[in-house]
């Protein structure tokens, strides 16, 4: 075999190799590993997350609500147009049909803009959120709130919230009747679009929760407070 032909030969062997590897591969790409990279697909684009459940009243022995939970929906900015021109059109509308707070064009993103909405308000927003979701998005804030004297917050004690909105008694009552004030948080899954954004319709509820059980104490109010003066609800 002359030169030219050896070279032929080891190039259209080193060719069939490449096209051997190419091959093998695809086939362990697509064969193989596809569970696998569906898995992998799956979990960058579906995200799981916590529902809080509203915590359990506790009561005097009079039935006569001591703490209870409410929920709070505030209009948060999130992020602000790219465009200069869409920015100032878009905080322009803010200012002229809500009572933005501010600072809110500031670059301190995200912050709170419109708080404690009623379903009209909330209405209201609907439109905005609708034309710009990914600046505006209602969050709801969980607040324990309770009847306000110092021989009521001592014996009642303290909760902590952590970043799901899930609330945990960390003294006093709110402590030793944990577990029965908690119930049981909710499970959602969402899909991601590739700036992380949640993308309408995919939202599923994986697990209902079961909101906290009422708790009644064997004192009544008035034994609690004693000699206390005065009193308001507190947060």
């Amino acid at each position: 075999m002359n030169p030219a032909g050896r070279r032929l030969h080891v190039l259209s062997l080193v060719f069939g190799i490449w096209i051997l590897l190419c091959a093998a591969l695809l086939v362990r790409s697509t064969v193989i590993r596809r569970d696998e990279l569906r898995k992998k697909s799956e979990k960058i684009s579906w995200r799981t997350g916590t529902i809080p459940v509203l915590r359990g009243r506790i009561l005097d022995k009079s039935g006569v609500p001591l703490a209870w939970t409410e929920a709070e929906k505030n209009a948060v900015l999130e992020a602000l147009p790219v465009s200069r021109r869409a920015r100032e059109a878009f905080l322009r509308e803010l200012r002229e049909d809500f009572q933005v707070e501010p600072g809110s064009d500031s670059g301190d993103l995200p912050c709170v803009i419109s708080r404690n909405l009623t379903p009209e308000q909330m209405e209201h927003w609907a439109d905005l959120i609708r034309r710009y979701p990914a600046c505006i998005s209602i969050r709801t804030r969980i607040l324990r709130k309770r009847v306000e004297y110092a021989s009521v917050r001592a014996l009642l004690g303290e909760c902590s919230t952590d970043g799901n909105g899930i609330q945990k008694g960390i003294s006093g009552a709110e402590k030793e009747f944990d577990e029965k004030l908690s119930g049981r948080p909710g499970r959602f899954r969402v899909m991601l679009d590739r700036n992380g954004r949640w993308m309408a319709d995919s939202l599923r509820i994986e697990e209902a929760g079961e909101p906290g059980e009422d708790i009644t104490l064997e004192a009544d109010l008035r034994e609690i407070t004693g000699s206390d003066k005065g009193g308001h609800h507190d947060e």
